[in-house]
């Protein structure tokens, strides 16, 4: 069996139930971004 890090939207829709699936958000800044950042609301806007 081969695992991916990467997965399709419907796969990840299919498996949102599934207690063995981990979803990482791993959101980053761009490069020289200065301006002020709401990470909260950034998180609920998805």
């Amino acid at each position: 069996m081969t695992h991916s890090l990467f997965v399709s939207q419907t796969w990840l829709q299919q498996h949102l139930d599934d207690p063995q699936v981990r979803i990482l958000d791993a959101r980053m800044l761009p490069p020289g971004y200065q301006g002020p950042r709401e990470s909260v609301a950034e998180f609920r806007a998805g």
